[in-house]
């Protein structure tokens, strides 16, 4: 831990998570520890990932949770990115993999944001509970709100690397997604 922070030029005041939970899906818990845009797992050795954001402002939300209801923990998080002269946020969930490192499993666009004409999804998480799929949460995205942007003047071309956003004027309004091992179901 005074490793990671001391390479990294962190101080103690720079860490917002510090847990005990199970991330490799491996007997035992891990420490995650989060600062900054760098997220590190402590076990019987050492990883972390860097998340793709410029500073930590542009991080809205990051939770260590267990979505599918197993016992292994996902990061779940809410980040900025720009480009295209206007910004976009994503909602992403990144799971351990079992050579340690991080892959991100699950990305959707939640917010796009050109001057002052926006789209903004709604998300939460609910228990699923009893029933065929089981424990964890599913992750629900409604089309929200528009401001500046309609059906006539929205020309954006739909994103490759993330789950595009909703639209309010679409025919399909919502998503649900549940999660099983590191895999989103759904949609």
């Amino acid at each position: 831990y005074a490793w990671f922070l001391e390479q990294n030029r962190l101080r103690n005041q720079d860490v917002f998570i510090d847990k005990l939970v199970d991330v490799d899906g491996e007997p035992g818990v891990e420490r995650v520890v989060a600062a900054k845009n760098l997220v590190a797992v402590f076990a019987d050795e050492f990883s972390y990932i860097q998340l793709p954001i410029k500073s930590r402002k542009d991080l809205a939300e990051l939770k260590v949770i267990d979505l599918a209801g197993d016992g292994k923990h996902s990061l779940l998080a809410v980040y900025r990115e720009y480009g295209g002269g206007g910004s976009r946020d994503v909602l992403a969930v990144f799971n351990m993999l079992s050579s340690g490192s991080f892959a991100r499993t699950f990305a959707h666009e939640i917010t796009k944001t050109m001057g002052t004409s926006y789209i903004r999804n709604k998300w939460s998480l609910k228990p699923r509970g009893k029933g065929k799929r089981g424990k964890g949460f599913e992750l629900v995205i409604d089309a929200g709100q528009a401001a500046g942007f309609t059906a006539d003047n929205f020309r954006e071309t739909p994103a490759e690397d993330v789950q595009s956003i909703l639209l309010p004027w679409a025919e399909s309004p919502k998503a649900v997604f549940w999660f099983k091992d590191d895999q989103a179901f759904g949609g």
